[in-house]
């Protein structure tokens, strides 16, 4: 998708320019990739609070030594 704009333009012999402004669409407009991060940023958090609540590994008590005199 373009938009067009006319613009002055001191050195232009018609004393104006056109800029065109371009801009993505579908799935990769601003909105559609706005939409995709936030659900990202939710998938993340989610992963983050699951392994923060899955258990510790626990670690089997060692055996004592025997004290040397």
């Amino acid at each position: 998708m373009s938009r067009e704009e006319t613009v002055k333009a001191p050195l232009s012999p018609t004393g104006k320019t056109v800029r065109t402004y371009y801009s993505l669409t579908g799935e990769f407009s601003y909105t559609a990739r706005a939409a995709r991060q936030k659900t990202a940023q939710k998938e993340a958090q989610a992963r983050e609070r699951k392994k923060a609540a899955a258990p510790k590994v626990r670690m089997k008590p060692t055996k004592q030594r025997k004290k040397s005199k």
